[in-house]
């Protein structure tokens, strides 16, 4: 299917997700095949809870492809990097997926995702 006209559409709703970032690339938002949705990400923050730098990459998934959003970025200590913002947003097309991946072997990161689906 064809997703939606996103001038005229009947629905949107919000919803975020979580996820406790590990070493193996993992989907935290993804828009399933045929299901005439498009999802807008609005906000990616990643937390780091401990007290030493982890890394992570953020990447972009479509048709087997991964592009990279945020390659290997030290997020420091006790605090937080937003990767995407709503000023730059991103949809994601029916297939589409967005992943995170830390190369840490300790399970420090956090990754809160904002999103709407709209139909």
């Amino acid at each position: 299917m064809a997703a939606p006209n996103i001038v005229n559409v009947t629905n949107i709703t919000g919803n975020t997700a979580v996820l406790s970032v590990n070493t193996t690339s993992q989907a935290i938002v993804t828009n399933a095949t045929n299901s005439n949705t498009v999802i807008k990400i609005n906000t990616l923050r990643i937390t780091n809870k401990v007290a030493s730098t982890a890394n992570i990459s953020v990447n972009f998934g479509r048709s087997s492809n991964l592009f990279s959003i945020a390659s290997n970025i030290g997020v420091p200590n006790n605090s937080s990097f937003i990767v995407i913002t709503k000023a730059d947003g991103l949809y994601l097309l029916e297939g589409d997926n967005v992943s995170v991946i830390s190369y840490n072997t300790v399970a420090n990161l956090d990754a809160v995702c904002s999103f709407e689906v709209i139909q």
